[in-house]
């Protein structure tokens, strides 16, 4: 599985939300592999999934069992005397480490969790046709397209910020810029 993780994209932006529901992905993993085989992608990606999510959910389990045994202890030291407050003690050293090394691998298990979201593509609508965005067809169009006197085939250049406090260069260009789309030249 790490192997996998390291292959897979960097994650999307902040704001972004995986879109595989994962409740969905355990009830009925054969829609989201439909899905892929509808698509012309690797249905494999739906398994890593899955398999990604068994781990969080594993890792979890044991980080909250761990946590919790850690808790009775602690309940249970001011009651402890002698030898027995001894034991406690040294468990409670020993669970510590534990508990942070599973706290950890809950991190790692959901990181591959989230990555292998992001490789998961939404899953189709039925009856949409089979293909990728360049097999798609306009079902429709509404409304008229526009006529564009003058279109940009490329982006303008804005002047930098150093620039504009220098007399006349940032509406010199703005400027310019606008009399030759009025004029219809350059």
């Amino acid at each position: 599985m790490a192997a996998y993780a390291d292959a897979l994209p960097a994650p999307p932006p902040v704001g972004s939300v995986p879109v595989i529901d994962l409740r969905l992905l355990r009830d009925d993993p054969e829609t989201v592999r439909a899905s892929q085989r509808a698509r012309g992608e690797s249905e494999s990606i739906v398994d890593d999934l899955l398999r990604a999510d068994g781990e969080r959910r594993v890792a979890v389990q044991r980080f909250e069992a761990l946590r919790a045994e850690q808790k009775q202890l602690g309940k249970q030291m001011p009651k402890a005397s002698g030898a027995g407050r001894e034991a406690l003690l040294r468990r409670t050293r020993e669970l510590s480490g534990e508990v942070k090394a599973a706290e950890a691998a809950v991190g790692e298990a959901e990181t591959a969790l989230r990555r292998a979201q992001y490789a998961v593509p939404n899953v189709i609508e039925d009856g949409a046709p089979p293909g990728g965005e360049d097999d798609f067809v306009v079902l429709r169009e509404v409304g008229t397209k526009p006529e564009i006197e003058h279109p940009r085939d490329q982006p303008m250049v804005v002047p930098s910020s150093r620039h504009a406090e220098r007399p006349g260069t940032a509406q010199t260009v703005r400027r310019d810029v606008s009399r030759c789309w009025e004029t219809g030249s350059g």
